[in-house]
């Protein structure tokens, strides 16, 4: 099977990429912007491409002929999306129509990632079927992304991951933990929020469910998350604890300690009771995924 990603030397794309050994899909990757990403080497074949290109999209796809598409590209740094809303609606909505009307014209499976950003963290934890209620600007476009895809076909796959952390290519952004390792390594004082929740995903266990989702031809939307509640300053005191720094330097503060352009929803927790009864799997905790991190992906590490 071909399979080709967006947004492939992201977070999610390089761990996709890493757990497709255990499947060898044949796997390609658009990626942007032009720089040597390591995170390249682990594709088949890579194209660099600006998804608002839609005749550009149009070559590579039609060139590569995949079976699947998913369809991870997305500026997601939540406040610059939120003080430059003229340019995300082009680049994440528009983008996101681009790929998808070439992939269903071609009928393509089409894989979409979406956000725990769809919720307004008022009513945790969250299912497949409670309602979206967009906090901010980048939630209200992933709510217009679902909505387009949803609007156009019946057989598509939205997957709308939480807080993810892993291994990241080193010319893309950190993810909490890598920026912690980061801080820690400058033996550094934290800061993290104490009052904003979510249940922290290992990038690999999404890739996984991904994977097996397209391996079982299974559709529909599902919540993707780790499978423990925790506060950003809880996470963190887990990271420093596994890793072994001292955890007096892990400082709690409010999120009102922070100054913000996009507003934080307090609690999106998943249900992701859906996800794990279907493909009959455990979604791991905090401690799990940064052992499966630290012994087993030595590969990936900084």
């Amino acid at each position: 099977m071909k399979i080709l990603i967006s947004g492939s030397t992201g977070l999610l794309g390089r761990a996709i990429a890493f757990e497709n050994k255990k499947y060898n899909y044949e796997l390609s990757g658009i990626y942007f912007p032009e720089k040597k990403y390591e995170s390249l080497e682990l594709f088949e074949s890579a194209y660099f491409g600006d998804i608002t290109n839609y005749n550009l999209l149009l070559k590579i796809i039609a060139k590569l002929k995949p079976d699947a598409i998913i369809h991870a590209a997305s500026n997601a740094n939540v406040d610059w999306v939120e003080k430059n809303k003229e340019e995300a609606y082009k680049n994440n909505y528009e983008g996101l129509k681009n790929i998808f009307n070439i992939a269903s014209t071609e009928g393509i499976r089409f894989i979409h990632i979406s956000s725990n950003a769809v919720y307004d963290g008022d009513n945790p934890p969250y299912s497949e079927i409670s309602e979206r209620k967009p906090f901010n600007y980048y939630g209200k476009l992933k709510v217009l992304e679902e909505d387009y895809i949803i609007s156009k076909s019946n057989d598509y796959t939205i997957i709308r991951p939480i807080l993810m952390y892993g291994w990241n290519d080193p010319l893309e952004r950190e993810n909490p933990f890598t920026w912690q390792l980061r801080l820690q390594k400058n033996n550094s004082e934290i800061k993290l929020v104490d009052d904003i929740f979510c249940n922290p995903l290992l990038a690999n266990d999404c890739a996984k469910v991904i994977l097996e989702l397209i391996r079982k031809k299974i559709t529909g939307i599902f919540n993707v998350a780790g499978s423990e509640i925790l506060s950003r300053y809880e996470f963190g005191l887990k990271i420093a604890e596994i890793t072994g720094y001292d955890i007096s330097k892990i400082i709690p503060v409010p999120n009102s300690a922070f100054p913000e352009i996009a507003p934080r929803p307090k609690n999106t927790s998943f249900d992701i009771s859906k996800i794990q009864n279907i493909l009959n799997i455990k979604m791991s905790n905090v401690k799990q995924g940064i052992g499966y991190l630290t012994e087993k992906i030595v590969v990936a590490e900084q």
